[in-house]
């Protein structure tokens, strides 16, 4: 019988300094509260500063022997040749001026776009540690939802390929041009996949980064994402977003009785003209710099 597995990972940044995108640690930690209670076991990476912390949350919730913390001594070194692959390809000034948002953290911080690739690495540890026949579960630890029950166990013993959820439809925008414009088509908060496809999710995905980085471009895990569904589109299942909490509360066997808020269509048009105009003048501000730099 399959048992499902959950990873996750805290690693500090100093985002509390990035301008418009400002988490501090604490936030994070927070965050993580929220969810922590989840009844899974749960495999979390982190650095030697936050292995008793994290633990003693669990503990607080009566989960410690659920619970394995997993330290990365050096989290650079996990993967050094893909670290400097990506610290390679964001410090050229073409790729900088290339990006419209040039503000973003997957265009600033090439730490950053390398630590989201570890959320993969972080799978494929743990599937090598566990029996092949466990659900992994991948959740990003700053990343909860209210009026979710994580009070319970999930089971996605259902799952039989790499689990995804899009937030827009796909189509065939080119790569370089979805990096142009900051374009996400799949969420890397949440996956689910048997444990084992980790290894290969693994060598996709570092693959997929790498390519990408030969060609002077990076990207945050998301895009990677998308290529490496593009590159072998039958290891996947590809859901929508908007259906997660209904299989969130499948997976507790319980029933959503959650009601989203409704919106009125004269407020939702006033919220796309606004989002419509915004971008038009980034738009044009990004046109006079291409032209003026």
């Amino acid at each position: 019988m399959s048992n499902t597995i959950i990873v996750t990972m805290f690693i500090p940044l100093g985002r509390e300094s990035w301008s418009g995108f400002e988490r501090s640690d604490d936030d994070y930690i927070n965050y993580f509260k929220e969810w922590a209670m989840i009844h899974n076991f749960m495999y979390i990476f982190t650095v030697p500063k936050y292995e008793s912390k994290l633990l003693k949350i669990r503990e607080d919730y009566g989960l410690k022997d659920k619970t394995k913390i997993i330290v990365f001594e050096d989290y650079l070194k996990c993967d050094e040749d893909l670290y400097l692959s990506i610290k390679k390809s964001m410090t050229n000034p073409c790729y900088i001026n290339y990006r419209y948002n040039k503000n973003r953290p997957e265009t600033q911080s090439h730490t950053y776009n390398y630590v989201m690739m570890l959320k993969y690495f972080c799978l494929k540890e743990v599937s090598e540690i566990v029996d092949s026949s466990n659900i992994l579960v991948w959740h990003d630890f700053g990343w909860h939802y209210y009026n979710y029950d994580f009070n319970s166990s999930l089971n996605f013993s259902f799952i039989d390929k790499i689990q995804m959820y899009k937030v827009i439809e796909f189509d065939d925008n080119p790569i370089f041009n979805i990096i142009k414009w900051t374009k996400n088509y799949i969420t890397g908060a949440t996956i689910q996949l048997p444990c084992k496809y980790a290894k290969d999710f693994w060598h996709l995905m570092r693959e997929s980064m790498l390519s990408l980085n030969r060609c002077g471009f990076c990207d945050q895990d998301q895009t990677i994402l998308l290529m490496a569904y593009r590159e072998k589109p039958d290891i996947f299942n590809i859901v929508d977003f908007r259906e997660y909490r209904d299989i969130f509360y499948s997976a507790i066997g319980k029933k959503n009785e959650y009601k989203e808020k409704e919106i009125s269509i004269f407020r939702y048009k006033i919220h796309k003209l606004k989002l419509s105009l915004v971008n038009f003048f980034r738009k044009i501000k990004y046109a006079l710099r291409q032209i003026y730099e």
